[in-house]
């Protein structure tokens, strides 16, 4: 197989493909030094490095530099500032956030490309919605928008983001690991201008909005891209499952928003590439959950892997030897579908219906899942060993109905679950 600087093959391959000869430039980001980011399209179109960390991180689609808030590369060469067609186009790339920038309100450029301010196209991690990709296309002062809010409901590791623009169809499309974000966007202006400023990691030279994380991958063509083919590039990242079973504490009953729940903190915690669902739904039993097993596991999709965590028992308040039963079998089920099973102990829980699952029941249900779990599970998530789970009471960690969490306390869960799945 044909290897460029360490990129495989199939790679660039599939850019070529799906470009054609559309390609105006192709920015792989692989360098290991050097000021210079070689464009591999055989344009000519190299950019240039400004304080990035070159090489930081090695994905699965190569080397990646790192974006410190002081970095960005200049692709700005005039041979591009002239080829950009502002009317007809696409550009792709491949980007990866530290956990903590998820949450934080700075707006973050992954790339733009600009001839002035009402004429420009750029993706971002949005500032005013926490955990969301902005995709923005202006033209003669004309702006259309896409946004996907939570993404971290959605996918964990790397993401392939692109938008495509076609003025003569009137439409503006967003794209997120292959997905569309949205319906097309309609009504676009009329470009004026050659794009004399386009950057990736920042939205100007004097970093303004600038990139905290990786990117690599950077293609820009002038064609629109068809859905078939972002996704086509998109399947290059190789993705586990995770499918996040449970009750109301699942779903996030108590978070600020779903950026906040545990699943969605989880993700972010976690190693590699991730397509995650949420399957936690309020007031169901183990029961449902046996019950509801085939729809909620029988996930679309071809997946390097699926893993699966349980984290349920607190509505149905039994006999803990009933409990255990039915955690045991459920995850029995999982297993048969392919999954790893991650299988949380329960935490405390006094509301004045759950009174004997306060003094004895979790307990007990805990004490015979670290006993058993290895028979059924791949790992344990232990939650209920952890001292802040342990006493409904603790309003830090615990909402004032003593069943439910503050952000702080699925921040625990989330850590715990996190460590558990890493650890297969």
């Amino acid at each position: 197989m044909l290897v460029l600087q360490g990129q495989p093959s199939p790679l660039w391959e599939r850019i070529q493909k799906v470009f054609g000869s559309s390609l105006l430039g192709y920015w792989p980001l692989w360098e290991t030094a050097g000021a210079v980011a070689e464009d591999i399209s055989g344009n000519d179109r190299d950019g240039s490095y400004t304080n990035a960390a070159l090489a930081d991180l090695t994905t699965q689609l190569g080397k990646a530099p790192y974006f410190d808030e002081t970095a960005y590369v200049d692709i700005s060469g005039a041979s591009l500032t002239g080829a950009i067609d502002g009317s007809l186009g696409s550009v792709v790339g491949v980007c990866k956030i530290p956990e903590a920038a998820f949450l934080d309100l700075a707006y973050r450029k992954i790339f733009r490309l600009q001839a002035d301010t009402n004429n420009r196209i750029q993706i971002e991690k949005y500032g005013s919605n926490r955990d969301s990709i902005y995709y923005t296309y202006r033209a003669g002062g004309t702006m259309l928008i896409a946004e996907q809010q939570y993404v971290s409901a959605l996918w964990a590791g790397l993401m392939v983001v692109g938008i495509t623009w076609n003025k003569a169809a009137d439409r503006v499309r967003a794209f997120l690991n292959g997905a569309q974000v949205g319906a097309d966007l309609n009504g676009l202006g009329v470009w004026a201008g050659a794009c004399y400023s386009n950057l990736i990691g920042a939205a100007t030279t004097a970093l303004l909005e600038p990139w905290l994380g990786w990117i690599q991958l950077v293609a820009l063509g002038n064609a629109e891209l068809t859905p078939a083919s972002m996704a086509n590039i998109a399947n290059l990242v190789r993705r586990k499952l995770v499918v996040w079973e449970g009750d109301s504490r699942t779903a996030g009953t108590g978070a600020t928003n779903v950026a906040y729940n545990y699943p969605s903190r989880a993700a972010r915690k976690l190693n590699g590439n991730w397509k995650c669902a949420n399957a936690g739904d309020s007031g169901r039993p183990l029961a449902t959950m046996l019950t509801e097993i085939d729809s909620e596991l029988d996930q679309p999709g071809s997946y390097a892997g699926k893993v699966c965590v349980l984290w349920g028992g607190v509505n149905d308040n039994g006999d803990p030897a009933t409990m255990h039963a039915s955690i045991s079998s459920w995850c029995s089920l999982a297993r048969a579908k392919g999954y790893k099973v991650v299988v949380c102990t329960e935490i405390d829980c006094q509301e004045a219906s759950h009174t004997d699952w306060h003094t004895t029941n979790y307990q007990a249900l805990n004490a015979l899942i670290r006993a058993n779990y290895a028979g059924y599970a791949d790992g344990l998530a232990d939650l209920g060993a952890n001292a802040n789970l342990q006493d409904a009471t603790n309003l830090t960690y615990f909402l004032a109905d003593k069943t439910h969490l503050t952000d702080a306390g699925y921040e625990v869960v989330a850590t715990i679950v996190a460590d558990a799945i890493n650890g297969l």
